[in-house]
């Protein structure tokens, strides 16, 4: 029936094949995730399958929503970038009001753990390395760097004030996260809007000459400011100190325990919601470890994952004739790395990445601007 209902709106061209394309591909990743489900709940008995069940939804959700709106022309992607850098500042400027309160002495920590556990139901990792200088990280960070990159790349003015405060911004609220791998995509996803320009615009080496003395400026200032004890102890410590070498260390366990777990069931899994019930790395997410794609296939298998790769690839559309595909995709690459240091690839935060970077390769095919770049 559904078919049907398809190949009538194609004949009165109501609906275009893209779309069409988009409706098989969900249909069959909706029964991909019943499978897993039925092998997570009949085959293996895991009590959090309907748990997982429910983020890979949200995930899922927040994709298909901006598909289907870009699609049906109701948005286009340089309004979905304007919208989500306006809800990136917000959400910056609060993290970073957050952590100055908490360094001023106005709050203590302690109640901001509080606050967002109890009312806002997120599970922050808030550390404290002394003399008020706070860890605050959040899911949501992870979709930072990369609202950051669709904001950057092809912007007509690299130079202008605003342009350079929501970088400071966004940069500062990605910084206080100390996270490795958000330090990483955050650079990342600021130097490659700057070589895009370089390489593209008759003025690009200018700008770019000029963005790379601000930035060594700026890392001088940041040198000056690490001779600081205090700021050198926290770099320090999350770099090479003795609690990074623990979390090094945990996910290296991981992999083994994964890895040992796998082995047990290769071509299956143990199906959603599956997790080592030996070496939980959290009670209340027990089926999410940092490790995430190894995770994925000690759940699903060397089947399920094969079926996974091809869903999570099939959002790449590069076109080599235009830079600006290639450079998407590079970005669309480093965050599918993160699926090896930490749980967020599947989330609402998650989601709306992966339909950013959807939405993007789509309008590069339809020959919609991004950013100003065409």
């Amino acid at each position: 029936m559904l078919a049907a209902i398809l190949i009538y709106l194609i004949s009165i061209r109501k609906i275009e094949i893209g779309l069409v394309v988009f409706s098989v591909f969900s249909i069959a990743f909706i029964c991909f995730l019943i499978l897993m489900t039925l092998n997570g709940t009949i085959f293996n008995g895991n009590n959090f399958a309907f748990r997982e069940l429910s983020d890979f939804i949200s995930a899922f959700y927040v994709i298909f929503v901006l598909f289907v709106v870009y699609k049906l022309n109701l948005l286009k992607m340089n309004e979905l970038i304007r919208i989500s850098i306006v809800a990136a500042i917000a959400y910056s400027a609060v993290k970073v009001l957050v952590f100055f309160a908490i360094f001023f002495g106005y709050i203590d920590y302690r109640a901001v753990i509080s606050i967002m556990e109890n009312s806002l139901g997120l599970i922050p990792i808030i550390d404290n390395y002394g003399n008020g200088i706070i860890r605050i990280q959040i899911a949501n960070d992870s979709i930072l760097p990369y609202i950051l990159f669709f904001y950057l790349i092809g912007h007509k003015k690299l130079k202008s004030i605003n342009v350079i405060a929501v970088i400071l911004l966004v940069g500062f609220a990605i910084a206080v996260s100390f996270a490795r791998y958000y330090w990483f995509a955050g650079l990342f996803c600021v130097i490659t809007p700057l070589l895009f320009t370089a390489i593209t615009e008759r003025r690009g080496a200018k700008n770019t000459i000029s963005s790379l003395i601000a930035a060594i400026v700026f890392l001088g200032l940041v040198g000056y400011i690490s001779e600081d004890k205090i700021v050198k102890n926290v770099l320090s410590e999350r770099i090479s100190g003795n609690g990074t070498v623990v979390s090094d260390r945990i996910r290296v366990e991981q992999i083994y325990y994964l890895q040992e777990e796998f082995d047990k069931k290769p071509l299956f899994g143990n199906g959603m919601g599956g997790n080592i019930k030996t070496y939980r790395r959290s009670e209340y997410i027990p089926y999410a470890y940092e490790v995430q794609w190894l995770g994925y296939l000690m759940k699903f298998g060397i089947i399920g994952n094969f079926a996974l790769i091809i869903f999570v690839l099939s959002v790449i559309s590069i076109d080599f004739r235009k830079l600006i595909s290639v450079f998407i995709a590079l970005a669309y690459i480093v965050w599918l790395m993160s699926g090896m240091f930490n749980p967020n690839l599947v989330s609402s935060a998650g989601g709306a990445i992966f339909g950013m970077f959807l939405v993007a390769f789509e309008s590069i095919k339809n020959r919609h601007r991004i950013g100003g770049a065409s």
